[in-house]
């Protein structure tokens, strides 16, 4: 705490660099442990001085949300270099809950009720592929923490589910390993990747699904499933959650690329200027900052979906930056959209909500800057066409302008927990119980998809039946 201010500040940069993040200026902490959360907020405090929402979670897991640009709240203010809270609510909670935690280095997985959960991040593309070899010390090694409870418990069947990159060459070797210790014990091993959208989800989503049957059984027959046509739009909306909007800003520095037969995708180019980042510092009383040590960042790669097609992959890493959808509002969104422009009357605005709302046709049309859309593909006419196209001209400006705009929002978790194909009555439950929306995403990142589960299960039933 006597170090000094500019010290602390790296200090806690470096640290949500790892394990927080920033959006819409606003700052997020993922912190374990109540003496780390207890040092950690006194920092935020001597720095910043300014409040912040304190999240408790399961597993003495923190979470401490702040910005800069919100120096006071209802429920904290400062005086006298003192901090004062208001206590909201004191429970008592009778019940205990005993969950066994496997940590390696600051990885957690968790054993309840003879289930292990254990992660797969070092095996996927997000999480670098840093493999899962016996004793690595990586996250996903500790599937080999399973062999010893394998040997003493011996279970009928096995299911193991991880990302399709467990079955690459990089990780084939450890793979066989995992697969030649079962067989050793007795297993038979089938495997193979099944799709999510193969099974009646609108999710792009491939897993591998390995099945491992003890002694003897009935040949297992891997399931196989396909595409019923089934898109994003049936399942959207969630009463549950509050949509939450992309602001004019992040629309702004979206850019248009047209793909897949006509079809409009806004791939986001999150840039982040040299001199954005420069104002910032100067703004936490940093001065004398030499410009030549700040690099112009580029951010994530963002598809806009479109509800008439396919999620992409949902990831528990998705907490950070959902997944993002265009939404039609007085209108519905067609499955093709083509650059236009205002003058256009079957061309729709493409802007922030609020400002749809509240800015009219007119005055959009005012603003260059504004993306119209239409439904209506443009054609480079020739010839007698071209003239055609002159001679209906008075009519075409006799027609009357469509309604509606075209915003951009986030994916809500109710939305992520339905493409996983969980029963909406079951997201209610799990909400009524006060898990915050980042539990929630990541919940849902991390589960297998439902259908895929019981079309496996099906068939294991049937192997087993005499």
């Amino acid at each position: 705490m006597d170090l000094p201010l500019q010290q602390i500040r790296a200090l806690l940069g470096g640290y949500q660099s790892v394990s927080g993040q920033t959006f819409e200026f606003t700052s997020t902490l993922f912190i374990t442990g109540k003496e780390l959360f207890y040092s950690l907020s006194q920092l935020v405090l001597k720095v910043y001085r300014v409040p912040f929402k304190v999240t408790e979670t399961e597993n003495n897991h923190y979470i401490i949300k702040f910005s800069e640009l919100e120096p006071q709240s209802n429920t904290m203010f400062f005086e006298d270099n003192y901090v004062w809270v208001s206590v909201g609510a004191a429970r008592y909670t009778p019940y205990k809950a005993h969950v066994y935690d496997i940590s390696v280095k600051d990885n957690h997985s968790f054993t309840v009720q003879n289930c292990i959960v254990h992660n797969c991040t070092d095996l996927s593309f997000a999480g670098k592929q840093r493999g899962f070899e016996k004793g690595s010390g990586t996250s996903s090694s500790l599937l080999w923490e399973c062999q010893r409870l394998i040997e003493g418990k011996k279970p009928k069947v096995l299911l193991l589910e991880n990302v399709k990159a467990l079955t690459s060459a990089k990780f084939m070797s450890g793979f066989h390993s995992w697969l030649s210790f079962l067989r050793g014990l007795g297993y038979t091993n089938y495997y193979g990747v099944l799709n999510a959208k193969d099974f009646g989800l609108p999710q792009n989503r491939e897993r591998v699904f390995v099945v491992s049957i003890l002694g003897e059984h009935k040949p297992y027959r891997f399931p196989s499933g396909f595409d019923d046509g089934s898109t994003m739009s049936s399942l959207l909306g969630s009463d549950l959650d509050e949509k939450k909007w992309h602001k004019q800003y992040n629309i702004d520095r979206f850019t248009y690329e047209v793909r897949d037969k006509g079809i409009v995708h806004y791939l986001g180019r999150f840039n982040v200027p040299i001199d954005y980042k420069l104002d910032k510092l100067k703004e936490q009383g940093l001065e004398d900052i030499d410009p030549s040590t700040i690099k112009e960042s580029i951010g994530m790669r963002t598809q806009c979906l479109f509800p008439t097609g396919k999620v992409s992959c949902m990831l528990a890493s998705d907490y950070k930056y959902p997944k993002t959808v265009v939404e039609g509002i007085g209108c519905e969104v067609p499955p093709t959209l083509y650059p236009s422009t205002a003058s256009d009357p079957s061309a729709r605005p493409f802007v922030e909500y609020e400002r749809g709302l509240r800015e009219s046709r007119e005055e959009l049309a005012k603003d260059p800057k504004v993306l119209w859309l239409s439904e209506k593909k443009p054609q480079e006419m020739v010839g007698l066409f071209k003239l055609a196209a002159l001679l209906n001209e008075t009519t075409e400006e006799q027609q009357e302008p469509v309604s509606g705009f075209y915003s951009m929002r986030f994916l809500t978790p109710g939305e992520y927990w339905k493409f996983m194909g969980f029963a909406y009555e079951d997201y209610a439950k799990v909400k009524e119980v006060g898990l915050s929306d980042l539990q929630l995403y990541k919940q849902a990142g991390n589960s297998i998809a439902v259908p895929c589960l019981e079309a496996l299960f099906k068939e294991v039933w049937n192997s087993l039946d005499d």
